[in-house]
């Protein structure tokens, strides 16, 4: 099972980069939920154009002009992260530009989009769920609570129908 590509939309920051020459920038730290995070910036295609990130640990080394990944102007990338690092960016040329950074969650990381359901999507929910096959062991837990909030969910909705 995997909830890869479906996200909820987090804290976003802008992030000044500097010029080659210039000194490193570094964003705040990520949220506890934060997971995944969404960078881009726009700018002009150069053949020395891009943005050189790396995704830090508070006490991890920063991106150079020479080192990192190069973002490159005008695209939107999706990063993998751990709650509590940051983004560490600097322009790989001359050019300054605000880096966009938006935190992502897992769209499903919480149980409130079952409190939205109505009883047949409860079912449906439900049936989808039973059929999932192999998972980790942090997947079948949440796929437990979930079937637990979703039975609470239906017999809620069975006993105000009543």
């Amino acid at each position: 099972m995997s909830f890869d590509n479906f996200f909820r939309l987090s804290t976003a920051q802008a992030l000044t980069v500097a010029s080659a020459a210039g000194a490193v920038a570094s964003s705040v730290v990520f949220g506890a939920q934060s997971y995944n995070v969404q960078l881009s910036y726009p700018g002009s295609a150069s053949s020395t154009g891009g943005c050189r990130i790396a995704i830090i640990d508070t006490t991890g080394t920063a991106v150079t002009s020479n080192t990192g990944t190069l973002l490159p102007p005008n695209t939107i990338q999706v990063y993998r992260c751990t709650p509590g690092q940051r983004v560490s960016a600097i322009s790989n040329d001359a050019g300054t530009f605000s880096l966009s950074i938006t935190e992502l969650t897992d769209w499903m990381l919480d149980d409130k989009w079952i409190d939205k359901l109505r009883p047949e999507e409860c079912v449906a929910a439900l049936e989808s769920l039973a059929s999932f096959g192999a998972m980790t062991a942090k997947e079948a837990t949440t796929i437990q609570r979930w079937q637990r909030a979703l039975k609470a969910r239906a017999a809620l909705l069975a006993e105000q129908k009543r």
